[in-house]
Parts: C-alpha cells; sequence; structure tokens
C-alpha cells in the first residue's frame, strides 16, 4: 500500500496535473501575497479543493508551502544580497521583519541575520547540521 501511495504521489508532479499547476504557480510567484484564496482564483480551482490537493500529496498546508518556498528564496537573498533583512523579508513576500524572522528560524533553525553572518564566514557551513547541534545544546541545558 506504501509502494501503491508513492507511486501516486510521483505521478501526480506530471506538468498537466493539477499539483503540478499549482505549485508551479507558487513558485513563481513566491514573493505575491499568496494565500488561499488568492491561489485558488489564479489557479481555478477551490479553495478547498485546493488544500486537500496539497495535504494529500504534499502532505502540508498550502501556507506551510509558501512559507517553506519564501524562506528558500531568502536564504539566497540572504547570501547573496547586501539588502537589510527588513527588506529581503518585504521582497520575500513576508508583512513584517518579526514574522519573516520566526518562520525563518522556525525552518531554518537560526534567525537571518545569524544566518547571514554565518554564511559570510564560512561558505561551506551546513545550518542544518548546526541548527541540530544548537537544539541539542538547549535540549541538554533544560536538562541540565
Amino acid at each position: 500500500a506504501k509502494i501503491a501511495e508513492n507511486i501516486e504521489r510521483h505521478n501526480s508532479y506530471n506538468s498537466t496535473s493539477p499539483i503540478a499547476r499549482i505549485t508551479s504557480y507558487m513558485e513563481k510567484n513566491p514573493g505575491k501575497d499568496l494565500d488561499l484564496e488568492q491561489i485558488a482564483r489564479e489557479t481555478g480551482y477551490s479553495a478547498r479543493y485546493l488544500q486537500q490537493l496539497f495535504l494529500k500529496y504534499k502532505r502540508r498546508r498550502i501556507r506551510v508551502y509558501v512559507n517553506h518556498l519564501r524562506i528558500d528564496n531568502a536564504s539566497l537573498y540572504l547570501v547573496c544580497m547586501n539588502d537589510s533583512i527588513a527588506r529581503i523579508a518585504e521582497i520575500c513576500g513576508f508583512h513584517n521583519r518579526q514574522s519573516f524572522t520566526r518562520c525563518f528560524k522556525k525552518q531554518i533553525g537560526l534567525t537571518p541575520l545569524e544566518y547571514r553572518r554565518y554564511m559570510a564566514n564560512d561558505r561551506t557551513f551546513d545550518y542544518r547540521t548546526y541548527a541540530g547541534e544548537r537544539q541539542g545544546n538547549t535540549e541538554r541545558r533544560k536538562r541540565g
């Protein structure tokens, strides 16, 4: 059953499938104000149907997926651009720096400023390793 489910999910990504069209639209417009209703209007699907598709094939809500795309873009901008963090947040579609920082830290494990500093010092820095070490240190401090 698990194999059949994975095959179905894989086949859902062909370029004519609804999920492929929807994700393509979101990937091309990550800085837009992409809420569920906006995406539904732009893609011609109902909001309810979109949410069901995402939960079935992506196993996450649309808002989570959109934020993931935005943070991926932001991580590149933080390294490649000298703009302020507030400006990068705006470019990536966040309404304020605080929500951007909260979302970035949740996904990456570092604040945007920490990420920028580490990447400036070491282009081979693996933030996932650092985030895991940092999380482990935090948990040890809580226990100890």
